[in-house]
């Protein structure tokens, strides 16, 4: 035989005996071999360089020679050992025979390791064990050496095994395919019903809630409630939110009125639930009663000062009751906690109220269900006036007056006083009827009682039995009225008064050296000094100096202009030069008993006064207004009026009126122009109606402007110009629509007017005649200082 040459594979398989096949021509011969390394072709260790042992073969073949060469192929099949059995294990819980376990939650079986173990399968029958014992029932496979059932049946035995398998075969646990174990589920609640309140009844109370109720349900733990104003809101296993523990019954606490409410309960335990009436759709429902229906308060009617008090309301439909608030503070009867006074009454008479004191009042209706509050709203609060006392006969027993009440008191005395209190800065407004005397005004001084002394701080006389006094900027705190009566007698004596907020001015200074400063192109509201109720003027009669001091920075054409200056003898001046000898400007620069008017001049840089005075005791108790204006917008009007058609008599009534034509110019930037026609009665012309034509941009800053239609009669014609810089108003110029026109005399011109002046009537040149005062009535203890007769000012005010 020849010898051949032969390729062999070996593969390691480390650890394991390994038979090898031998297929030599055509003789089987079995090789058995320990581990070996692996050999082949290339280098040692790697896999070999051949894809498979017959392609390996055929390469040897190949290396053999000549086809006459016998060629052995060899191929070598692994054969591998079978593992061992799984090795023994037991059951751990639940243990054999357990009960009362949770079928909801489910059970979760366990056991010991087994070695060798590929994985376990999980026997689980419910009341027959056959199928745990007989090897049909493991139909569940874990690697784990535990498993949960998942949800079971309430009240249920079942049966459990175990075993374990692999390639080799099966191992039962506890050693025994008969060895299954069992376990039961605690029973589920028994059944049980809902009981109060009637399902479909109404009119229960919302307020204090409803509490519903139900039977005890065998073998449960507890209860939860479902409590919905949804027909399908209790549907869902969170929907039974409300724990009622072991109890059976809940209260809901307060509810919504006017509402069905629906309403299911469910027993729970530790394996189970039941619902109540054996379905979870089976809900029961009830309705609230609905809160009190509107009403409305009826007396006393808000800001009223009723003689005696008796709150009355209007019947509110549903209400057991009523609940009322009565304070002095409004803010309390805008909280429920207001509401103290109870009746079942619609009406109430309050005892011990505070004479001559504001009380604000509500009302509320109630039910088991909620309140209504009177009006529709717990901030509609009215108010009323105590009845107060007669006024007291000093300041010390002075009757506490409230505002916008009439007080009447039987002018049985020389003095009745009434004590106010002014909460703010404000006007104050005081009114008397039935007396005649004095209307006085004071500041309280009480330290001195009972000498019943105050400080006067203004007054007027009344004459024909009534009078009215206005102060500006009178201060927070308590003030006096003296009603001074020189006639006691059988009559009754009312008094009012009022405070308006907001009203603050500026205050001025009464020297020179001791100015109030003001900026030019501004506009100042001021009241005359010697009005000011914070100043003791002892009789109200004195000089009246207000000084307002400006700058200049360079030479400047200035214009002072003053409105609602209303004073007996009285001059406005443009003064300057040092404070303590300052002058007049010139010999002309003031104007002299005007209400309002302009004063223009050029002036050097420096410091300048604008100097309001007043020398008799006719003062104004009224703010007026001025500006120091150094613009060079100062506008220029000219007026031109042409005759309307025909030349017939005011008192024909055939005539209708005429047109009137405005012009005005030299108003750069202006925004407005006004032309005010003030009807007059006079002649045979009765007062024809007033009119008021406003002129904007673009016909503004310069043009004209014609009104039409004016009717017939007398008129005083107004222009007001308005721009960045202030008002400049030409006041009062007389027009009279029928056979002839007349313009504005001299006493009227603006500074810079141009146009024609025709002056006709100087009626409104005359200064007023000052009104003398007389002395004012002393208290005990004051000593009166008469009114002096002021002369006729005919030079400027030194």
């Amino acid at each position: 035989m020849l010898s051949c040459s032969k390729q062999t594979i070996f593969i390691e398989k480390p650890a394991k005996w390994i038979a090898w096949l031998a297929i030599l021509a055509g003789a089987l011969t079995i090789f058995a071999l320990a581990a070996v390394p692996v050999i082949a072709a290339g280098s040692a260790g790697e896999p070999p360089a051949t894809p498979s042992l017959v392609a390996a073969a055929e390469a040897a073949n190949q290396q053999a020679g000549p086809a006459s060469v016998q060629v052995t192929y060899t191929v070598f099949l692994p054969i591998v050992q079978k593992p061992p059995l799984p090795a023994a294990f037991t059951k751990l819980s639940p243990s054999d025979g357990a009960t009362g376990l949770s079928a909801g939650l489910g059970v979760v079986l366990s056991w010991t390791q087994s070695y060798a173990a590929a994985a376990y399968q999980i026997c689980l029958s419910q009341g027959v064990v056959t199928p745990c014992t007989d090897g049909a029932g493991f139909i569940y496979t874990t690697t784990q050496t535990s498993w949960s059932t998942g949800q079971l049946m309430p009240g249920a035995q079942y049966f459990w095994h175990v075993r374990a398998i692999n390639a080799s075969g099966t191992t039962y646990s506890d050693g025994s395919q008969a060895m299954a174990r069992s376990f039961s589920t605690r029973a589920a609640p028994g059944a049980f019903s809902k009981t109060q309140p009637i399902s479909g009844s109404t009119n229960h109370a919302a307020l204090s809630g409803v509490t519903l109720s139900w039977t005890a349900s065998p073998n449960a733990d507890g209860y939860h409630v479902c409590l919905t104003t949804v027909s399908s809101g209790c549907s869902a296993w969170n929907d039974y939110n409300l724990a009622a523990g072991a109890n059976t019954s809940y209260a809901t606490g307060p509810l919504l009125a006017n509402t069905t409410y629906y309403w299911q309960v469910r027993a729970d335990n530790t394996s189970w639930f039941a619902f109540a009436d054996g379905n979870v759709a089976a809900l029961n429902s009830f309705t609230t009663e609905a809160a009190p229906g509107a009403f409305n308060k009826l007396l006393p009617v808000s800001g009223s000062a009723p003689g005696s008090v008796r709150l009355e309301w209007g019947v509110a439909s549903g209400a057991t009751g009523y609940d009322i608030c009565l304070s002095t503070n409004v803010s309390t009867c805008g909280a429920p906690g207001g509401y103290t006074i109870n009746t079942s009454s619609t009406s109430y008479e309050p005892a011990a109220l505070s004479p001559g004191t504001t009380y604000f009042w509500n009302v509320r209706a109630r039910n088991g269900s909620g309140f209504s509050y009177a009006n529709g709203s717990i901030n509609n609060i009215w108010n009323f006036l105590a009845p107060a006392g007669s006024g007291g006969t000093d300041p010390c027993s002075a009757g506490a007056a409230s505002q916008n009440v009439d007080y009447t008191t039987p002018q049985d005395r020389t003095d009745i006083y009434y004590a106010l209190v002014v909460n703010q800065a404000s006007t104050v407004d005081l009114s008397i009827t039935g007396a005649t005397g004095q209307l006085q005004f004071r500041t309280p001084n009480l330290s001195t009682c009972p000498g019943h002394t105050t400080s006067l701080i203004d007054y007027e006389p009344v004459s024909g039995g009534a009078a009215s006094i206005r102060y500006f900027n009178v201060t927070p705190g308590t003030y006096y009225v003296r009603i001074a009566t020189t006639t006691p007698g059988s009559n009754n004596v009312t008094f009012r008064w009022s405070a308006t907020p907001g009203y603050t001015f500026l205050e001025p200074n009464n020297t020179a050296c001791a100015p109030t400063t003001i900026n030019v192109n501004a506009t100042y509201t001021a009241y005359p000094e010697n009005s000011r109720p914070d100043l003791n003027l002892g009789s109200g009669v004195g000089i009246e100096n207000d000084f307002y001091q400006f700058t200049l920075s360079a030479q400047t054409t200035v214009q002072v202009q003053f409105s609602g200056y209303n004073a007996g003898q009285r001059q406005v001046q443009l003064r300057g030069g040092a404070c303590a000898s300052n002058s007049m400007v010139d010999s002309s620069a003031f104007v002299a008993n005007a209400s309002s008017g302009a004063i223009q001049r050029t002036l050097a840089a420096g410091t300048y006064w604008v100097r309001f005075v007043t020398i008799d005791g006719a003062q104004s108790r009224t703010p007026y207004t001025f500006t120091v204006s150094t613009s060079s917008w100062a506008p220029q009007m000219n007026t031109c009026w042409p005759f309307p058609p025909g030349n017939v008599n005011c008192g024909n009534g055939s005539y209708s009126g005429g047109q009137l034509t405005v012009y005005w110019d030299g108003a750069p930037g202006a925004t407005q122009v006004q032309a005010i026609l003030r009807g007059i009665g006079a002649g045979n012309c009765p007062k024809p109606p007033d009119r008021t034509e406003t002129f904007a941009p673009p016909t503004v800053p310069q043009g004209s402007r014609q009104i039409t239609g004016i009717a017939r009669g007398y008129y005083g014609l107004t222009l007001k110009i308005s721009g960045p810089q202030g008002t400049y108003t030409r006041n009062e110029m007389p027009v009279k629509m029928d056979c002839e026109f007349m313009l504005a005399s001299p006493a009227f011109q603006w500074p810079g007017l141009i146009g024609p002046v025709a002056p006709t009537d100087h009626t409104a040149d005359t200064p007023e005649s000052p009104t003398a005062r007389p002395t004012p009535i002393p208290m005990p203890g004051e000593t009166p200082t008469p009114a002096p007769t002021p002369p006729l000012i005919v030079t400027p005010i030194p």
